[in-house]
């Protein structure tokens, strides 16, 4: 008897973990999907400022947004991962192959535009009279992000 008390233990604490995962996915897009808008649109009619600043909130708030508009479909093809699904995606479509290469390419201009965010706010705060050109830092970006998307 001890056995199956065990057994019904741990099927009551994976019925828990998938609702609090599901949750949680759910409270992250809802966040996610009103922040991120707000972020672009504050950053885009922000008056004054250094631009290369509102340009980068807006290419991280962009990136994060298309992340999360693409993570619910994931998720519900990864639920369904079944013979079915394959043939629903399509022979020569490999949903994974492009779900693959979407997110490391979402992640890596995240990460990036995050540590230029930190580099501008260390420059400006060092060396408060300094004006750091766009140009460089966008030729910069190309050079870290394209080698890791290749």
């Amino acid at each position: 008897m001890k056995h199956k008390s065990n057994e019904t233990d741990v099927s009551l604490m994976s019925h828990i973990m998938n609702y609090v995962v599901g949750i949680t996915l759910i409270l992250c897009f809802i966040i996610s999907s009103t922040l991120n808008p707000l972020l672009f649109y504050y950053s885009y009619n922000q008056k004054g400022g250094r631009r290369l600043i509102k340009i980068l909130f807006m290419v991280l708030s962009a990136a994060d947004f298309s992340t999360n508009l693409v993570l619910p479909f994931s998720v519900f093809l990864l639920c369904l991962d079944t013979y079915d699904s394959r043939n629903f995606i399509g022979k020569h479509l490999s949903f994974d192959i492009v779900n693959t290469i979407f997110f490391r390419a979402a992640f890596t201009i995240s990460c990036v535009t995050t540590l230029f965010i930190a580099v501008c706010r260390y420059v400006n705060i060092k060396f408060p009279f300094y004006y750091l050109s766009s140009n460089c830092v966008l030729v910069f970006f190309a050079f870290v992000v394209l080698p890791h998307l290749i």
